[in-house]
């Protein structure tokens, strides 16, 4: 996968970060939903990108 296009996915992935934390933390109020969010998300990231340059 070129670096642009991991790039271009990781912008992508930016954006529910941002927004889904806030909606978390509207609805929870924790710091501990927040970061389970968090890593759900970043493990769904590395499905999506391939770190091997070839």
């Amino acid at each position: 996968m070129s670096i642009t296009r991991s790039l271009g996915a990781l912008v992508t992935l930016g954006v529910p970060a941002i927004i889904g934390s806030g909606f978390v933390w509207h609805f929870t109020s924790s710091w501990e939903a927040i970061y389970i969010y968090l890593i759900i998300l970043a493990l769904t990231a590395l499905g999506f990108i391939d770190l091997s340059r070839k």
